[in-house]
């Protein structure tokens, strides 16, 4: 058998990547081969009796899906996608477990509802109950080391909550959740798969050599087709050979890794497509509720619990831009000790980030209570420790809390929260802080209603806004109360303005606001959420927003109305943007992708929809000014209509994402899954990821793979150097050379005076001439002022360039 590998594996070297054809559509598969292979079928309740457990059952098969492990993220969206119903569904998973030392294992489950697991046949766990929270263990069974045993869970869930977890131990392996490392697909399924991937990976060269012969040279052109044959060889006499599955898998898996490799180089070779920088942005940004975002160091750093499929868990996103979330990094998974983990905020108070909210705590019987997390480093993105529960109550009673925010005034921290439970009085309610997670004082009732506090200051003055009305309706709406006499905790110390930002025709909900300062200081800025579905009487699936907003002539805030989706708005002052941005429909498209532009509100000549077909992809052929990590983003709508989401009072608990696979430079490096956006299609959202470019030429890929989601419209990629937070001289005239090429500098003249300048800029920076580059860059701002005034540079150009000076300037003063 090691022969006959050996001339398959000398076909493999000059093979290809796989896909699935345009007639197939499979499950969803990862690209190394690993994870579950989840069966899921429909159950039918007894209405008389909802402990009934005969009706849960493996008769009514509706499709399946891998899952990478169990790690107790939520079915709820799959049961919903594939059954059509969030409630009273059974999932089988299969596979084989690899362990990693010859030992006695120990293996812990806990779900909610119930399961069963065997190891190679032998049932080790059997709790199939309609219960949920209630851990089992297994009996120590004895494993080999490089061994794969078969692997099967059975899983009941009647309603509400969906989601298991599966976790090992041995006297070598320290208790942990069973990784996808350690699982595997069934691999006669993987042969399926990637048999048919194959055969869309050799249709897409084909479309190359027939498109696009003439972009590239003789060379290249000849090793696409010699590398095409050889996979069409290796497709016609694998199963011609007496190998088992498992290495027909793992051959068929080398020649489309090798496969994709070679379509990369011919894309590269065809060049990088044409770029532009954009200093507009339009709302909504991304889908998400209670929004909030603080600014340190030249970064946005925004913080969530929203769009997880368990909400046990909070995020830390960084970004040098507030119109993207930029980077999103889990800081803190509960592991079932918390529960509804609402609106999380980030602060910064001497040397370490604190994360406040509001979550059902175990310790409190799941009454919802105000917690506080501690980062352990001064990396808002590193490790925290729970500090535990806040003290909210009276007479040292600890009461339950909603929504709960911090403000500092003259040194000392006080706390601002909404009441909860019956009987309680109507808050805000306010109380100082010990320190940054210590509160011993008694609660003070401000009193009047709202829900949301938020603090808002300005020159000494003191507000806090509040959301009325009912959320998942459009009359949730914003409102404030302002101090008078600086003695935070005296309720006659409040007056209430009501009613200052609500619903326009063109956005519904807006409230839950979170103030921010531009990059430089100069501007105010507020992030507020909105409602996805504005036309329904009650839908809570919200969106993020922002605006900038001013100051009314006695001291008070002036919130304007909300921005329309139609409206597109500069971007703040001193932001840098979300980079080079390149255009959807001029990238190379494959399958049944269409170009359009029906839909409102896209950037550039129109937009491409990437459908449901498995084997579409949009590959964009990009430059990396140098070698290391990017942050890439691509504009997306995805406004599927279904009923249960979209519609009034919405029954599913998280709505059925998208799934996109993401290939850079032919491996696949992330899926990536879109939310839903309006069901006019009219609203675009972004999401970005952290990517490794080589310097040069690079193809970032959007794939509809076997077992993705599509039917997602993209309307462009942007891509900028993660970690970079400044500017520099070479950047900008890297930005002059370009806005001279696009007609954005009238003339050479005056893009060579504003080269010369940032020449003597660059030589200083060289030398760490830290005065001489302020001076320099002092010099080059008001000859920029200059050409602005006299029509020699573009608005948009004017604008990108002002961004990049002040920030430089921030970086070395």
């Amino acid at each position: 058998m090691k022969k006959v590998i050996g001339v398959l594996m000398g076909i493999i070297l000059i093979a290809g990547m796989v896909n699935v054809p345009k007639d197939v559509y499979a499950v969803e598969t990862t690209m190394d081969s690993q994870g579950l292979l989840g069966e899921f079928f429909k159950n039918e309740p007894n209405p008389n009796d909802r402990e009934d457990i005969s009706v849960f059952n493996f008769d009514d098969f509706r499709g399946e899906k891998v899952i990478g492990n169990l790690k107790g993220d939520s079915f709820t969206s799959i049961f919903k996608q594939i059954t059509g119903s969030p409630d009273y569904n059974t999932a089988r998973f299969t596979g084989t477990i690899v362990p990693e030392y010859t030992e006695d294992y120990t293996f812990h489950m806990v779900g909610d509802d119930g399961f069963r697991l065997w190891i190679n046949g032998v049932m080790i766990i059997d709790f199939w109950e309609q219960k949920w929270e209630i851990p089992q263990v297994s009996s120590p069974i004895s494993l080999e080391a490089g061994k794969h045993y078969d692997i099967k869970i059975e899983y009941l869930q009647g309603w509400g909550g969906a989601w298991l977890r599966m976790e090992w131990e041995s006297a070598s392996q320290e208790r942990e959740i069973v990784p996808e490392s350690a699982l595997y697909l069934p691999a006669d399924h993987v042969v399926t798969t990637k048999r048919n991937d194959l055969k869309v990976e050799i249709q897409k060269m084909d479309y190359l050599k027939e498109n696009f012969a003439d972009k590239v040279s003789e060379s290249a052109l000849n090793n696409l087709i010699v590398k095409k044959d050889s996979m069409k060889e290796l497709l016609d006499t694998i199963d011609d050979n007496e190998i088992d599955d498992r290495d027909k898998a793992a051959l068929l898996i080398e020649a489309i890794e090798a496969g994709s490799m070679a379509r990369t180089n011919f894309m590269e070779e065809m060049g990088v497509q044409n770029s532009s920088v954009h200093d507009k942005f339009n709302n909504p940004l991304y889908q998400g509720q209670d929004p909030f975002v603080t600014y340190k160091d030249g970064y946005y750093y925004f913080v969530s619990s929203s769009n997880l499929d368990s909400n046990n868990k909070i995020y830390v996103s960084k970004s040098r831009t507030l119109t993207d979330q930029g980077e999103k990094v889990m800081v803190f998974d509960s592991q079932g000790t918390q529960t509804r983990i609402f609106a999380p905020e980030i602060f910064f108070f001497d040397g370490k980030w604190y994360i406040y909210y509001c979550a059902d705590l175990k310790d409190y019987d799941y009454r919802h209570m105000a917690t506080v997390l501690e980062s352990v480093t001064d990396d808002p993105q590193g490790e925290y420790v729970d500090k535990g529960a806040l003290y909210t109550g009276k007479n040292g009673e600890y009461k339950q809390a909603n929504d709960f925010t911090v403000f500092e005034y003259n040194e000392q921290l006080y706390a601002v929260w909404g009441t909860l439970g019956t009987g309680e009085p109507e808050g805000p309610a306010i109380a100082p802080m010990d320190n940054p997670y210590t509160i011993t004082a008694d609660r003070t009732i401000i009193g009047g209603g709202g829900e949301g506090p938020r603090v808002l200051q300005k020159d000494g003055k003191v507000f806090i806004t509040v959301s009325d009305g009912a959320f998942a309706t459009d009359g949730y709406r914003l409102s404030y109360y302002t101090n008078t006499d600086k003695d935070f905790l005296n309720q006659d110390s409040w007056n209430r303005t009501s009613d200052v930002f609500a619903s326009t025709k063109d956005v519904s909900g807006p409230a839950r606001a979170g103030f921010i300062k531009s990059a430089d200081g100069t501007e105010d800025w507020m992030i507020y959420h909105s409602r996805v579905y504005k036309d329904t009487q009650d839908n809570g699936w919200r969106q993020v927003n922002l605006k900038k907003f001013g100051w009314n002539e006695d001291g008070t805030p002036d919130f304007g109305e909300p921005i329309s989706p139609d409206e597109w708005q500069t971007l703040p002052s001193g932001d840098l943007g979300q980079g080079n941005m390149y255009q959807a429909e001029d990238a190379i498209l494959y399958g049944d992708i269409t170009k359009e532009n029906s839909s409102a509100n896209y950037q550039g000549a129109g937009y491409i929809n990437l459908p449901e077909t498995p084997g579409a992809e949009a590959s964009f052929v990009v430059k990396a000014r140098e070698d290391g990590d990017y942050i890439v983003g691509v504009s997306y709508a995805y406004g599927v209509e279904v009923d249960g989401e979209s519609t009034n009072y919405p029954t599913t608990q998280l709505p059925a994402r998208a799934e996109i696979n993401v290939y850079v430079n032919g491996t696949h490096e992330k899926t990536i899954a879109p939310d839903k956006t309006a069901i006019s299609w009219d609203e675009w959202f972004t999401t970005s990821e952290r990517l490794h470019l080589k310097e040069g030429t690079n193809v970032i890929s959007y794939r509809i793979d076997s077992g993705s989601i599509g039917n997602v419209n993209l309307d462009y990629l942007t891509m900028y150097k993660a970690d970079e937070v400044a500017s520099s001289a070479a950047i900008m005239k890297e930005l002059v050379e370009r806005f001279k090429e696009e007609g954005k500098i009238t003339d050479d003249a005056a893009a060579r005076a504003l080269d010369i300048h940032l020449s003597g800029v660059e030589h200083f920076e060289q030398q760490e001439a830290v005065d001489k580059i302020v001076k320099h860059m002092k010099g080059f701002e008001q000859l920029l002022e200059y050409q602005k005034d006299n029509k020699l540079i573009s608005e948009n150009a004017y604008n990108i360039l002002k961004a990049n000076a002040n920030a430089l300037v921030k970086k070395w003063s």
